[in-house]
């Protein structure tokens, strides 16, 4: 009888830790699934992280890699358009030697009359161009309006550079205005040079006032 009880406490004590341990199976499946997902978002959260980091540094690696071609596109267009310039200009060093030349040449021919320099005005004239010392006046008879003009005898500091234009390869036009500023007034010069056995010569000169 002692036995057959014994038997039974333990039993007994056995289904109390059974019941005192046991859960619901659905419980113990939706704590199993949060701890597995906590596990795995603290696997996959450096990972992660990691990524977004590799993915922002890509990102502006490819900014700053837009932005240089941004720059080297905007340099070279910068550089086709100087370069367009150069080519309307015509920067050609003989083209440019003759005309400072004949800039030169112009104001020597008006320095030369306000000085009655009659050598070298002489030695300028083109043919169909002469010169009376007499009076001072130039005959110009190569062109087709012949005509005479006596010196402009102006100062040197009066003596402004304009414009300058290419008729032809022979051919160039020259204009300077004379201006007092004192009396407010002023008329302007324009000469004409050709080329007589590749040196440049004085066809025509006129006076606009």
């Amino acid at each position: 009888m002692r036995k057959f009880s014994a038997l039974w406490m333990m039993v007994g004590l056995s289904m109390l830790a059974a019941c005192g341990t046991s859960t619901d199976p659905e419980e113990n499946a939706e704590k199993k699934s949060e701890v597995t997902q906590e596990n795995e978002s603290a696997e996959t959260s450096p990972e992660n992280t990691e990524e977004d980091e590799q993915a922002s540094i890509s990102e502006e690696n490819q900014d700053e890699s837009e932005e240089a071609s941004d720059t080297t596109e905007s340099e070279a267009g910068e550089e086709d358009s100087k370069s367009d310039e150069e080519t309307v200009k015509g920067d050609d060093p003989e083209v440019a030697d003759d005309q400072e030349m004949l800039m030169d040449l112009g104001y020597e021919i008006l320095h030369a009359q306000n000085n009655e320099d009659y050598e070298f005005l002489e030695s300028i004239l083109a043919e169909g161009a002469s010169m009376d010392e007499e009076t001072n006046t130039f005959t110009f008879e190569n062109i087709s309006a012949p005509h005479d003009l006596e010196f402009v005898q102006a100062n040197d500091s009066e003596i402004e550079y304009r414009y300058m234009e290419e008729i032809d390869s022979e051919t160039m036009i020259v204009g300077f205005a004379v201006v007092d500023y004192e009396a407010e007034s002023s008329f302007t010069i324009d000469f004409e040079f050709v080329q007589e056995n590749d040196v440049w010569k004085m066809n025509d000169m006129e006076k606009n006032a």
